[in-house]
């Protein structure tokens, strides 16, 4: 078996309970619960933020997310679900990574979907 090495960020899903997260912890994923961390190196960061499932709980806040993140530091997204993509972009995120799309997203350049599941 291959071990994850190194921090695992995690974000809960829609089949994901608040009771099931510290058994998760306890194994080395650190969920984002609305709020963030920094990776650094040297004197550049970048921050990593969650949020809750934007879906199905709809407790996501993207704002608080960001809260404690320096200003000018990029942003990497981690979200369930990736309705909220036009938020986070307004917000300045810099990269959304989702996986509750089941079947993939496929976007031409310009924002026209071609096929999307959610």
């Amino acid at each position: 078996a291959t071990a994850l090495r190194g921090p695992c960020w995690s974000v809960p899903g829609n089949h994901d309970f608040l009771a099931a997260l510290p058994a998760l912890e306890s194994i080395g994923f650190r969920f984002l619960l609305n709020e963030s961390t920094l990776i650094r190196r040297g004197s550049r960061a970048i921050a990593i933020c969650g949020v809750d499932d934007p879906r199905w709980f709809r407790t996501h806040d993207l704002r608080r997310a960001r809260a404690a993140v320096p200003a000018g530091t990029p942003m990497v997204l981690l979200a369930h679900s990736p309705e909220i993509w036009r938020e986070a972009a307004e917000l300045g995120f810099s990269l959304l990574l989702s996986g509750h799309t089941h079947g993939v997203q496929v976007c031409l350049p310009g924002g026209l979907a071609i096929f999307r599941n959610a």
